[in-house]
């Protein structure tokens, strides 16, 4: 290999920077065979950032809801499911990671202001703290604009796929990424301001464990999404890897497993 090369590969390894984006898990309802085959090929591809979408954790415990009692496992399994997710993450990725707040992680805001004494237990007074971030060296953030695109979870929901990324970009008037309505769409749209972009990432939950979904199929697509920005021309593109029958596809690479395919560590949780 010449010099050139080598040195050709470095530069362009330095242009285009690539961010892996992972929208809703729900933990402890998580598709953590989905999750396990993303986790392999983030090792493999080394992405420069890692961006959680929100609702890491499914907070049912906290929720208004009426509640399945088979299903109330204690809140402390849906904290330890969720670090062992990121754990893994962190595992496989040594750099930069941030987690956005969902309308799930606002469930313990919310319990917070309603149960106000609880707010002085250190441990319990915010989402940092009882993920333990710090330790992870995860970043916490409402919402960021990344490279001119807007990244949150979102609160708003519309009927079919791709409704809600219209509704976002009427919203917002830029282009953007969000999660929340657990489906794959992509609106586009060029003005005086020149051509935009909103795109939803679906989700990485289990359907099954959607209870109030019973009897019903769910408009819902499994994925997630890469960004590649270009440093160069400050350009960016926007990838949405769609899960289909246990398996994806990404950078000419399939990655599939099988339905009953068990991860021990996971299994102990």
């Amino acid at each position: 290999m010449s010099i050139d090369k080598l040195v050709n590969d470095e530069m362009a390894k330095k242009r285009f920077e690539r961010t892996l984006i992972i929208p809703d898990i729900h933990a402890p309802y998580e598709d953590y065979r989905a999750l396990h085959a993303i986790y392999k090929m983030a090792k493999k591809e080394d992405f420069d950032k890692v961006k959680i979408m929100g609702d890491l954790v499914d907070f049912y415990q906290l929720s208004k809801f009426s509640k399945d009692p088979k299903r109330i496992t204690g809140l402390q399994q849906e904290i330890d499911v969720a670090q062992y997710h990121l754990d893994k993450l962190r595992k496989v990725h040594k750099g930069d990671i941030t987690l956005f707040e969902g309308n799930h992680e606002y469930r313990l805001k919310k319990y917070l202001m309603e149960n106000p004494e609880m707010s002085s237990l250190k441990k319990i007074n915010n989402i940092p703290s009882l993920l333990d971030l710090d330790e992870y060296g995860i970043k916490y953030k409402h919402h960021e604009m990344f490279h001119g695109v807007l990244i949150k979870h979102g609160n708003l929901v519309r009927q079919q796929s791709a409704y809600t990324a219209k509704g976002e970009f009427d919203r917002e008037g830029t282009s953007g990424i969000s999660g929340h309505t657990h489906r794959l769409g992509s609106y586009y749209v060029s003005n005086r301001g020149g051509a935009h972009a909103w795109f939803e990432m679906g989700h990485l939950c289990d359907e099954k464990a959607a209870e109030y979904m019973e009897g019903k199929v769910p408009n819902w697509q499994k994925g997630f999404g890469v960004m590649t920005y270009d440093t160069k021309t400050d350009t960016w593109r926007i990838e949405q890897v769609p899960i289909i029958k246990n398996s994806f596809m990404f950078n000419n690479n399939v990655y599939k497993w099988r339905s009953n395919q068990k991860y021990v560590g996971r299994e102990r949780l």
